[in-house]
């Protein structure tokens, strides 16, 4: 997953706090938390620290090892490297490469025409009453 290439990190890495990975949906926090967070949480429950966690359904999840980051970091901890750490640093620069093109190319706007109206829907169905549509709809 690193972005950067011929640059390996420890997986150390992964629990800094400039680590701009994030997990692609938990079911269990109910959003797409930040890797290094949830580290955090992992880091928490196995120093029986468990109380200071917010999301105990997070601390289920990883005492009974069901937790995704906790697979994650496994993974990283295997192979000696971390797999799941963006810097922080490159993330800005490619925010700052877009903004700098946002200004280059301006968008191109629709022009929505002031002589449009609204029509009621019994003109748009040339019917005269409601009642009409519904004998209608219903013959």
């Amino acid at each position: 997953m690193n972005t950067e290439h011929n640059v390996t990190y420890l997986p150390s890495a992964s629990r800094g706090g400039d680590n701009a990975y994030y997990l692609n949906g938990c079911d269990t926090a109910g959003h797409c938390p930040a890797y290094a967070a949830c580290l955090h949480k992992i880091n928490m429950v196995e120093s029986r620290r468990d109380a200071e966690v917010i999301n105990q359904d997070c601390t289920t999840e990883i005492r009974k090892g069901r937790c995704k980051a906790l697979h994650m970091r496994q993974e990283e901890d295997l192979k000696g490297v971390a797999l799941y750490y963006i810097p922080r640093a490159s993330v800005k620069q490619w925010d700052e490469l877009a903004l700098t093109r946002e200004k280059r190319e301006p968008k191109k706007r629709s022009v929505i025409s002031t002589k449009m109206h609204a029509k009621s829907i019994l003109d748009s169905i040339d019917q005269t009453s409601f009642a009409d549509v519904i004998n209608q709809a219903t013959a």
